[in-house]
């Protein structure tokens, strides 16, 4: 295994731990949420030499003993600062950090820029993806699928989405011109390697791997079209599983 695709599967083992546990789950946050989780649930926080703490800071979480990059939602140098981030915790991947990786925010940086003013204490955690994968998504379904979502009130954190979940783990989507049943078999395979994984329920992973592909690709999210039933479908996909 290449060293890229080993700390990718370190950083990943972490994230689908972390999506599956709604206390750790978080991808972006303001500074009166951190300072509640610092409370109530341990988490601790180290700075960068030389950055300034309202730039920049190293997130741990109480239960998951793995180390988070975070940058401020409008910092410009976070390929820097992931840089140095390899250096002082994962120095064996420092060489990493390539032209064919990418230094990528968990929440796109336009969800933010109609609710905060420049510099604003909004922190955002950022990852490494492969580049092909990055770009694979493509700034055209990324815009589709938070077209809607921006416009909506900033809450004081985030959650990491399906979309989220399935970039950061380097899922590939299947294209927006395949055929129904080729959405359909993608999210059933994707389903049962999270259930395996996880030990969560398959047909709610389901409706939320093809809702991926519905709200990225169709008007669902636009409001173009109705909203996404997400106890039927479940129900439909028990039912096909059904002897």
């Amino acid at each position: 295994m290449s060293l890229t695709l080993s700390f990718l599967d370190r950083q990943n083992t972490s994230l689908l731990r972390d999506f599956t546990d709604p206390q750790n789950c978080l991808i972006a946050m303001n500074l009166e949420v951190l300072d509640w989780k610092k409370r109530l649930h341990g988490w601790t926080v180290e700075y960068f030499p030389k950055y300034r703490p309202t730039s920049a800071f190293v997130l741990w979480k109480s239960t998951s003993g793995t180390p988070e990059c975070w940058v401020r939602w409008d910092y410009q140098n976070y390929r820097y600062v992931f840089q140095k981030f390899l250096q002082i915790y994962y120095p064996e991947f420092e060489n990493v950090l390539n032209e064919d990786t990418h230094v990528d925010h968990m929440a796109p940086k336009t969800r933010f820029t109609s609710h905060l003013s420049k510099g604003a204490q909004y922190f955002i955690r950022v990852h490494l993806v492969q580049k092909k994968i990055n770009t694979g998504f493509g700034a055209g379904y990324e815009h589709s699928f938070y077209q809607t979502e921006r416009t909506k009130s900033l809450p004081n954190a985030l959650h990491m989405s399906w979309i989220s979940y399935c970039k950061a783990r380097g899922i590939r989507l299947p294209g927006k011109t395949a055929r129904e049943s080729e959405w359909e078999s993608w999210a059933s395979a994707q389903a049962a390697e999270f259930s395996a994984s996880t030990g969560e329920s398959e047909a709610y992973a389901y409706v939320g791997f093809l809702s991926v592909l519905q709200l990225g690709y169709t008007g669902y999210y636009a409001g173009e079209a109705g909203g996404i039933d997400v106890n039927d479908l479940a129900k439909q996909f028990k039912n096909r599983k059904l002897p």
